[in-house]
């Protein structure tokens, strides 16, 4: 009976044997690759073992100033324990009675290791460099600025800027896009201008205001214009309106513009109506010249042989007219009649010979 005890228990330990394996670390492998990245295959055993020269926890590394580095399952040393200089940084150098990594001469760790207030400790170098801003030489600085080896401070160069008060009142410190041409430059506030650039070309840049406003004889607003002016939107100058004038171009051919009055002034022989005629002229509108009328006379030319023009203004009824110098009877005098002792026809409607 015991020994079928025996027999059973046998039988088990080589069947667990053979389904799982044997060793400390797990197995059950045939090759490395059904093994964990520290670990080879015995293939004897078929257990993953830990490689050699790697681990799996600290014991392992079997050195109290080392740990077992859970992602390269290498032995290292503990942050700022060594046993020479290659255990530390390259800024650093191996205290070996203390076995601790002390920062070199001309290096730091921090912040508080700088002498100068304006520096900060470099985390890639571990020197002690100037903070943004501030600088020991030029090339601290960014390509716009300068330093100022006095205040170890950078400054814009002129026309560059860091903030809107490095520019002039007019203008704003392009910061917004660094791949934009402009950036770090003082640029125009919209609405205002630097000079005339930046105007339209009929427009001028105040020197007082830095606005574009109308240049000499161009407009904006019918109060750039004179009294007699109008501001043409389109062309922005000033032109006169519909019934004043700025030259004679603006009035018709027989008119002047009158430079006091801004009018159209009817030039002397011709004429805008009968009313810029004499008595005897009427006002031919096609051309701007005063007609003598039908029937009327303004000179002794516009009358027949033998005749004269009446021209005496007494004589309202037969002024402008031309009558007959010589008669011997009323009937050589028509509208008149003939003073028979002078032979001469008296002026139409008026007592007195010529």
């Amino acid at each position: 009976m015991k020994g079928s005890k025996l027999l059973l228990v046998g039988i088990f330990l080589v069947g667990a044997f053979l389904l799982f394996g044997c060793g400390s670390r797990g197995g059950g492998c045939s090759s490395d690759k059904d093994c964990k990245e520290w670990q080879t295959c015995d293939p004897g055993k078929r257990t993953c073992e830990l490689t050699s020269g790697l681990c799996e926890n600290d014991g392992e590394c079997n050195n109290t100033l080392k740990v077992c580095n859970k992602d390269t399952h290498r032995c290292g040393y503990v942050e700022g324990k060594c046993e020479s200089d290659s255990d530390c940084g390259f800024w650093q150098v191996c205290e070996t009675n203390l076995r601790e990594c002390k920062v070199k001469t001309g290096f730091c760790a921090s912040d508080l290791e700088c002498a100068d207030s304006w520096k900060e400790c470099s985390g890639k170098e571990h020197k002690c460099t100037p903070k943004e801003g501030r600088c020991v030489t030029d090339f601290d600085c960014g390509a716009w600025q300068l330093c100022d080896t006095t205040a170890n401070d950078c400054y814009p160069l002129p026309g560059r800027c860091d903030l809107d008060s490095d520019c002039e009142a007019w203008q704003t410190c392009s910061l917004a896009n660094k791949s934009s041409s402009d950036y770090h430059y003082c640029t125009v506030k919209t609405g205002l201008c630097n000079n005339d650039l930046n105007c339209q070309s009929w427009q001028k840049c105040s020197d007082t205001t830095h606005r574009c406003e109308a240049r000499a004889v161009y407009c904006e607003t019918d109060a750039d214009c004179r009294a007699w002016q109008l501001c043409n939107y389109k062309t922005h100058t000033c032109d006169a309106k519909r019934d004043r004038c700025d030259s004679d171009s603006n009035c018709q051919s027989w008119q002047a513009c009158d430079p006091v009055t801004h009018y159209c002034r009817t030039e002397s022989g011709f004429c805008n109506s009968d009313a810029d005629c004499g008595g005897w002229q009427t006002c031919d509108k096609s051309s701007g010249k005063c007609t003598v009328k039908t029937g009327s006379c303004g000179a002794d030319a516009d009358c027949g042989t033998n005749q004269r023009c009446n021209l005496n203004p007494s004589c309202a009824a037969g002024v402008y007219k031309c009558y007959t110098i010589l008669c011997t009877k009323n009937e050589d005098c028509p509208g008149s009649s003939c003073d028979i002792e002078l032979h001469h026809c008296r002026y139409p409607g008026c007592d007195s010979t010529s």
